[in-house]
């Protein structure tokens, strides 16, 4: 399994509760249909952490999956929702090597 968590910082104009509704709106209507379709999906989340941070997880059963799964949750977050966040998100991804279903 391959896992990528990606960490959000909401930009200095977006910043409050209906903004964040409006984006999890938008991952859940929009994002998460079309990743799912993606081969080796296995799950995703995203997670208000608090302070303008929205933190997302997405796992894919192999790394090609994972690979393809990436290229359409970054275009998405890039094109849908550029516009409420900071630049860049911080990003780690890898195998993982410890889980529990």
């Amino acid at each position: 399994m391959y896992a990528t968590v990606r960490r959000y910082e909401l930009g200095a104009g977006s910043r409050g509760a209906g903004t964040i509704k409006e984006l999890m709106r938008r991952c859940e209507e929009e994002l998460l249909p079309t990743v799912a379709e993606e081969d080796g999906f296995a799950g995703y989340y995203v997670i208000d952490a608090g302070d303008s941070i929205i933190v997302s997880v997405s796992i894919f059963e192999s790394a090609p999956g994972a690979e393809a799964g990436n290229a359409v949750i970054k275009n998405f977050w890039k094109e849908r929702l550029s516009g409420l966040l900071q630049a860049n998100p911080q990003v780690s991804e890898g195998e993982v090597a410890v889980h529990k279903p």
